[in-house]
């Protein structure tokens, strides 16, 4: 089955109507992409009402193709559940890179919230000076032993 893409004014009008039902299931047909370049175009009043109809796995991958600017405004303008929960499914690195652009108080309640292991990995890459290659990096690694094969 194939999915239509969405329009700015049918979006406005779902929103207007309150057919949330019908709009969820249109966006469900759409990629990432799409949905980012719709919520662009859409009034900041109604962009977190359609992010918050978005499947998860697409509002992570929305989020993540965000600039810091609107990942910041975003988050403020999600309720506190879930933007903790969208914080806590993103990558360390990425978290690191959303701290640094967050008040102190919103960053300090969203690491607050995370699991004490993925608070360490990202307090980890927070030790690093801003600017450094530590601070941007991945902090998962594969230990090697050279006597390993591949097998």
């Amino acid at each position: 089955m194939t999915h239509r893409k969405f329009t700015v004014e049918e979006v406005k009008r779902q929103l207007a109507e309150r057919d949330f039902d019908l709009l969820k299931t249109g966006l469900q047909g759409m990629s990432a992409e799409e949905v980012l370049a719709l919520l662009r175009e859409l009034p900041k009043a109604h962009q977190g009402v359609v992010f918050r109809l978005l499947p998860k796995d697409t509002a992570v991958a929305v989020f993540d193709a965000m600039d810091v600017v609107e990942q910041r405004w975003l988050l403020e303008a999600l309720t506190s559940n879930e933007a903790v929960e969208l914080f806590a499914s993103l990558e360390p690195q990425d978290r690191v890179r959303l701290l640094d652009e967050l008040p102190a108080r919103v960053a300090k309640h969203l690491m607050a919230n995370l699991t004490a292991a993925q608070r360490e990995l990202t307090t980890i890459l927070l030790g690093y000076e801003r600017g450094t290659v530590g601070r941007s990096m991945s902090p998962d690694f594969v230990d090697v032993k050279a006597s390993m094969t591949v097998a």
